[in-house]
């Protein structure tokens, strides 16, 4: 059962609980969260644990590399783009009738 889906920092960090564990995702430049309207017509924050209807059914982590798309502009004129990769992780979560989809640069998976 998932307890927490929690993002903060302007969606740098996200932080997942479920059963006894915690995941933390960081670094993160992409969150993407997927639900039914259906799931909405009761706000979530007037259930109580037990009445949460998400369960864990499937995290799959791969990972890719990627380009910073960073465009600089001094006195009116852009400048030369710099050319930084990244390496990251893209973890596609299956939390019906939730799917969220995260890419971060770290994930760190503790049991509280």
């Amino acid at each position: 059962m998932v307890l927490l889906l929690n993002i903060e920092y302007f969606g740098d960090e996200v932080t997942i609980i479920f059963d006894e564990i915690e995941i933390l995702f960081s670094g993160c430049s992409k969150v993407n969260i997927i639900t039914d309207p259906q799931d909405r017509k009761i706000p979530i924050r007037s259930l109580i644990s037990t009445q949460l209807p998400y369960y864990m059914q499937d995290f799959e982590v791969t990972d890719f590399s990627t380009e910073s798309a960073t465009v600089v502009y001094l006195g009116g004129e852009k400048l030369p783009e710099p050319v930084e990769k990244f390496n990251l992780f893209k973890c596609k979560i299956l939390m019906p009738p939730l799917n969220v989809e995260i890419c971060c640069s770290s994930i760190n998976i503790e049991e509280r």
